[in-house]
């Protein structure tokens, strides 16, 4: 029961960082684009958030 418990709860915990992370990581993103607003750029960064997406 408890080990169950254990792991479960383990389970939310990732999903939370990892989502937490994405969110973290995005507002990195859309900040440096702010800053940096070449096309090629953004056209990159969409490119890695896509890839790091899929591997989710």
């Amino acid at each position: 029961m408890l080990l169950k418990f254990g792991q479960s709860s383990t389970r939310m915990v990732s999903r939370e960082g990892k989502s937490l992370g994405l969110h973290i990581l995005l507002s990195f993103l859309t900040s440096v684009n702010t800053i940096d607003l070449s096309l090629g750029k953004s056209v990159c960064t969409a490119r890695l958030v896509n890839s790091l997406l899929n591997r989710l």
